[in-house]
């Protein structure tokens, strides 16, 4: 049987990873700024949510699991040094930090990945 995230017909929503570089900013410094680095289709399901006072401000998170086909087209291996952009159309992206990364029996078929929003 084979699991949820690996039916092909759920990797319906649009995903594009980034990772951080560092540019010069033209005055003797640098800055830090997301570079894109591939685009693929995913399946984002929503697990778990959680709401914490902190210092006086409300902190939310969200926990999703991602499901997405291996590809060695990933300039580093994928980890945590990455993000993902959900592309659902502005104003409706969201960003997603990356916690995990896991390619289950290690296979090379699926990427399994928590993040958190």
């Amino acid at each position: 049987m084979r699991r949820r995230g690996h039916q092909i017909g759920r990797f319906d929503k649009r995903i594009k990873f980034q990772y951080q570089t560092r540019i010069s900013d033209g005055m003797g410094g640098y800055t830090n700024t997301w570079t894109d680095s591939l685009t693929v289709w995913a399946d984002i399901q929503p697990m778990t949510g959680r709401e914490s006072l902190s210092q006086g401000r409300l902190d939310a998170d969200q926990k999703y699991i991602i499901y997405l086909r291996y590809s060695d087209d990933f300039y580093t291996p994928l980890d945590t040094h990455y993000r993902i952009v959900y592309l659902a159309g502005t104003p409706n992206e969201k960003i997603f930090n990356i916690h995990s990364v896991d390619n289950p029996g290690l296979d090379r078929e699926f990427y399994v990945i928590t993040a958190f929003i």
